[in-house]
């Protein structure tokens, strides 16, 4: 401790002494943070997973912009005509092309930081339960246990290990709910700094996942009700510069507008498409594979967004009902991530099948019945729990209206961790219980509608634990 002391100044040392001080009075908040990270990391390591599916396009794609120095996927065709635009993004894969610039290209220097980015998301975390709570805080169980189930998710535990976007997206999330809460407190009043700085994360956002766009509009619209113009100039002039070199760059090369990707038509009529289950599965679906064969990735969108208003004219109340189902599977006990491609044996899935289950069902089952109370009392105990919950409703909206998709609930759970937080500490015993009933009764329905509409998969899933 000394000799690091020599070579700072006797500021630095006062801090540094501070921050070990309060260590060791949040013994929790140490622990819970390093154990994550050491869970994540050493998932990774343990399983060394090859990138597949999604996650192989978005290594191709960062190879190529490091190697060939063009965002590209195949790079065997002219441009405009490359799928690599069908892929969400460009954020992630230019998050990738970053890390392997700097560090080469080893997919385990990747498995590292998005284990430090969860880490630090548990981190950030704990200070926003701590917020909430007060002094309810000193009740262990409140702020241990929503944060445990948060921290150590066996979906969460398996995406910092994978090359997907989500850790990356939720590291992000979390960090603008962090500043927001900041500005939020001082009525708006924060420096050019922390503003610049909070549009700058909302346009990386919507870079790395176009589900970020709804959070930039709510902030917007925040900031104007509130009369924050300052801030309201600041965060949106940041944002657009983040985003409108790539919106200029596929201006140009498609000659049409294109934000981010032209993922969304095709994912909206796979969703709708009466052939499907709400799911992006296109192997199951022959009749859009056919229509879109032979297109580039520009008129794939806008076929699909032709045969999609097809789907709402002629067939209006099924699209209504498909798109309530999306949103109940959405929070289905069944949307695990067990049956990834590196689980070879039987009892690797049931041992995480098991576990997903379980935590959904603690994480979901507290957050619906948080929901539950705020509904029936017509009150929240804390703005923040506010907040959260709302996050949830904007996150929950992307995949209703185009695809379900098991991984894209995981930027939902910080926050579900949060109002079971609240929850935990507010609710009373009797409230709790019956708030709780209804939960059960909520999470019933929604994996009923999930198993009853994938039969076909449940059955599939069934017959690998042979």
């Amino acid at each position: 401790m000394d000799a690091v002391s020599s070579f700072l100044s006797v500021e630095q040392t006062i801090h540094m002494n501070r921050f070990i001080a309060y260590l060791r009075s949040k013994p929790v908040r140490l622990w819970l943070t390093v154990a994550a990270f050491a869970v994540s990391f050493g998932y990774g390591l343990f399983y060394q997973i090859t990138p597949s599916v999604d996650a192989r396009k978005f290594h191709a794609t960062a190879v190529n912009i490091v190697t060939r120095h063009s965002f590209c996927s195949e790079c065997n065709v002219p441009l405009a005509q490359d799928t690599a635009i069908r892929d969400i993004g460009p954020g992630y894969q230019f998050f990738l092309a970053a890390v392997y610039t700097i560090f080469g290209i080893h997919t385990w220097i990747v498995w590292l930081l998005q284990a430090l980015m969860h880490a630090t998301v548990v981190w950030w975390l704990y200070g926003l339960i701590r917020r909430v709570l007060g002094s309810v805080a000193s009740n262990h169980l409140n702020t241990t246990l929503p944060l445990a189930l948060y921290a150590f998710h066996p979906d969460i535990i398996q995406a910092t290990a994978m090359l997907m976007s989500e850790i990356v997206f939720v590291f992000i999330l979390v960090g603008i709910v962090k500043l927001f809460v900041l500005i939020w407190e001082h009525n708006g009043r924060a420096s050019w700094g922390k503003l610049v700085w909070m549009g700058a994360l909302l346009g990386a956002l919507m870079m790395v996942r176009p589900t970020g766009a709804p959070v930039l509009v709510v902030v917007l619209f925040v900031f104007v009700w509130k009369r924050w113009w300052k801030a309201l100039i600041l965060v949106l002039i940041s944002a657009v510069l983040i985003q409108a070199p790539w919106a200029i760059r596929n201006a140009r090369l498609y000659h049409s507008f294109v934000l981010n990707s032209v993922v969304g038509g095709l994912d909206i009529w796979a969703g709708l498409d009466p052939h499907g289950s709400g799911e992006f599965n296109l192997s199951a679906l022959p009749n859009i594979r056919q229509k879109i064969a032979g297109l580039d990735p520009d008129q794939i969108d806008r076929v699909s967004l032709e045969e999609v208003k097809k789907i709402v004219l002629t067939k209006p109340l099924f699209a209504i009902g498909r798109t309530v189902q999306k949103g109940l599977k959405l929070f289905a006990l069944s949307k695990t991530s067990a049956f990834w491609f590196h689980y070879k044996g039987a009892w690797d899935r049931l041992f995480v099948l098991i576990g997903s289950v379980l935590f959904n069902l603690a994480l979901l089952g507290m957050f619906c019945a948080s929901l539950w109370d705020a509904l029936v009392h017509r009150r929240f105990h804390h703005w923040i729990l506010a907040l959260g919950t709302v996050l949830v409703i904007l996150l929950a909206i992307p995949p209703t209206l185009t695809v379900v998709v098991n991984r894209y609930r995981i930027p939902m759970l910080p926050f579900m961790a949060l109002a079971s937080a609240g929850w935990l500490a507010f609710v009373t015993e009797k409230d709790r219980r019956n708030s709780l009933i209804a939960a059960m009764l909520m999470l019933v329905l929604t994996t009923s509608v999930d198993v009853w509409g994938s039969l076909d998969k449940v059955k599939d899933r069934l017959l690998r634990f042979h």
